[in-house]
């Protein structure tokens, strides 16, 4: 896929924004500020709004990154569009509401080169508020480094790699085709793609980002999640525990989407087949029916 010459040791961040304004200056601040020397820029503006471009412009020209200002593409669409000029030997995508800590990379490039299987690695993140503010709360994190293959995500034995967390090996990303233009949930169909493939993922317990929570986080969006998240399992029906993996993603969206949005419920009850039903189903469906919208 790549259709540039690839420099070892490179790290291209790729940092598509919408509607961030607030949060952009000190995403790009964080990447700029990173303690490891490869590394090039490539951000985005896709189609926001709120006058983002107005603050990425003048620091592209001051600090000599790329920039592009584009009509609204999509994040998929935008990353392979950044990929076909990306010249990194990694790749990290990175959301710009978000910040890295100044060791990030130099960590997750050491441990790439180290661990030639690995095609992701992804660390720990701080949740922090729309000002900045740590929550006092934080996941668990782990004590040692877990390496992960595609039944751990499938089959959702071990969780996930967090998102902002993530450096692709551009192998592996040039192995599976790059990323899916119609689907939005970028980071679990590129687990699942690259795990599938034979990579290794691995998840350290180094705190590598802090990930900022707002009331525009797509990942708060069931609506959003259901459309994508469904496409991304399908492509694995021919998997032996293909039912189990839907039956439990089925019921999880029904028991969301029926405490904060009734008609997305229904809809999500009326898609559903006879073996997508368990014990859980019945609590969504009294959810729906009896229970209140949260919030109100």
């Amino acid at each position: 896929m790549a259709a540039v010459q690839i420099e070892a040791g490179l790290v291209s961040v790729v940092i598509p924004c919408y509607n961030h304004a607030p949060y952009v200056e000190a995403c790009l601040a964080s990447v700029r500020e990173q303690q490891y020397p490869a590394m090039e820029m490539l951000v985005f503006d896709d189609g926001s709004r709120d006058g983002s471009s107005d603050i990425i412009a003048p620091l592209a020209a001051r600090y000599g990154f790329y920039f592009r200002a584009q009509t609204n593409q999509g994040l998929s669409r935008t990353l392979n569009d950044a990929l076909a000029m990306a010249r990194g030997e990694f790749v990290a995508p990175f959301a710009s509401d978000d910040v890295m800590y100044p060791d990030r990379l130099q960590k997750q490039v050491q441990f790439l080169q180290s661990h030639p299987d690995v095609g992701i690695v992804s660390g720990q993140v701080m949740r922090i508020d729309e000002h900045g503010n740590e929550y006092r709360k934080q996941d668990e994190r782990p004590a040692r480094t877990r390496f992960l293959t595609f039944d751990d995500i499938f089959l959702g034995r071990s969780g996930r790699l967090a998102a902002t967390g993530m450096l692709y090996r551009r192998k592996a990303i040039d192995e599976v085709g790059g990323f899916r233009d119609d689907i939005a949930v970028e980071d679990l169909y590129m687990q699942l793609r690259i795990a599938h493939a034979g990579w290794r993922l691995a998840d350290t317990p180094d705190v590598v980002a802090r990930y900022r929570v707002h009331s525009n986080n797509t990942m708060r969006n069931t609506a959003f999640l259901y459309e994508n998240i469904g496409k991304i399992y399908d492509d694995y029906r021919e998997h032996p525990h293909y039912a189990r993996v839907r039956r439990r993603y089925m019921n999880g969206m029904l028991l969301r989407a029926a405490g904060a949005d009734k008609l997305l419920a229904r809809r999500i009850w009326h898609d559903m087949r006879w073996s997508d039903c368990n014990g859980r189903t019945l609590r969504g469906l009294w959810r729906l029916y009896f229970g209140k919208i949260r919030g109100r």
